[in-house]
């Protein structure tokens, strides 16, 4: 169904448009994501440290931090920061 979709375009170049339009919304947001991401690892790894210091396990900060990304927050974040940025770029679109 999907595809059908993708490929009922009514007017000639619409395909063209689409793609842009996802090129827009995707993959310029990679490096918002990125970057938030970024910060986002390096706060989580200054509170986690000074916890894990308590309990004389410093050495375990990488592991808690990458699991603590990749399970928990990657996702959420990624998704948050993406519908934002879309949302932001399609209503200024619109608003212009």
């Amino acid at each position: 169904m999907l595809l059908q979709i993708i490929f009922s375009f009514p007017t000639k170049g619409g395909f063209g448009r689409f793609v842009y339009q996802m090129h827009r919304v995707g993959v310029m947001s990679l490096l918002i994501i990125a970057v938030s991401g970024l910060f986002i690892g390096a706060v989580l790894g200054l509170q986690m440290y000074s916890i894990l210091v308590t309990f004389g396990a410093e050495s375990m900060l990488g592991t808690a931090i990458s699991l603590t990304l990749l399970r928990e927050l990657a996702s959420v974040v990624a998704a948050l920061l993406f519908a934002g940025r879309a949302g932001s770029a399609l209503t200024a679109e619109i608003g212009s």
